[in-house]
């Protein structure tokens, strides 16, 4: 193949600036306009590649991706905080229930006799007398079991010292657990009489038959414990006292 002279190209060059009269500065700015032609070109080439379709679809893609796990992590988020709504109303729920209000009536020497209502968890009389401003000076507590549970509808009396302390079921059945009685002047086994074992003194309940020290002291320790008899039969629940030893003592017992 023949090849192209220099010389040649120059006067074909020259013949063309003269035909169109293309000054060095057309020639130029026409070398720029052909270079961007060029790279536009090449820009719809790498576009329309399928590599590059690819690319771009990757990326659509991976936006996707992040998109989804935000949303799954916000969806996750607010599931826990249901949860911990839910949670915290049902505790509120249960401890509203285990918590049962009871109203007793306490008098004698506190601050402020009077029927209170107590919203403790297995109040005590040591709560009950505290709501009624506490003991005043005066006060005989040593045969008071103050840890003693209270039940709805009773009445705490707290005695002065000399005074017998008095524990009364409620006209409703209920009673005040835990409280105990202490000295009531009178021989009531003696003169016929059948004798409370809700209220009875050491002396009194030795009166029985059968009814030694160590059985009325440990009559007056279940009431302290377990609270007031609320039957003569509840009387077996003493230890040492069976079914034959409650037979000799049921006509002479009440409660």
């Amino acid at each position: 193949m023949a090849q192209i002279q220099p010389s040649r190209i120059a006067r074909k060059l020259s013949v063309l600036q003269r035909r169109y009269r293309l000054t060095k500065p057309k020639l130029i700015a026409l070398g720029i306009a052909a270079l961007v032609l060029l790279g536009g070109m090449g820009s719809v080439i790498v576009r329309s590649w399928p590599g590059g379709f690819l690319l771009g679809q990757s990326k659509a893609q991976s936006a996707q991706t992040i998109e989804a796990s935000h949303l799954q992590k916000l969806a996750a988020q607010s599931d826990a905080s249901s949860d911990a709504v839910t949670q915290a109303s049902t505790a509120q729920a249960q401890t509203l229930d285990a918590v049962q209000s009871v109203v007793v009536h306490v008098d004698g020497a506190v601050a402020h006799p009077g029927v209170y209502t107590l919203t403790q968890a297995k109040p005590r009389i040591r709560d009950a007398v505290d709501l009624a401003g506490g003991i005043v000076e005066g006060a005989d507590t040593s045969t008071i079991n103050l840890a003693a549970l209270v039940k709805d509808g009773s009445k705490v009396y707290i005695p002065k010292q000399g005074e017998a302390a008095v524990v009364e079921q409620a006209a409703s059945g209920g009673s005040c657990a835990g409280a105990t009685s202490v000295d009531v002047q009178a021989d009531s086994a003696s003169s016929g009489e059948r004798i409370n074992i809700n209220t009875a003194t050491e002396q009194e309940l030795m009166s029985l038959p059968g009814v030694g020290k160590s059985t009325a002291q440990a009559i007056i320790d279940d009431r302290r414990t377990n609270g007031v008899f609320t039957s003569t039969e509840d009387l077996m629940r003493v230890s040492g006292i069976g079914n034959k030893k409650f037979a000799k003592l049921q006509g002479k017992i009440r409660v």
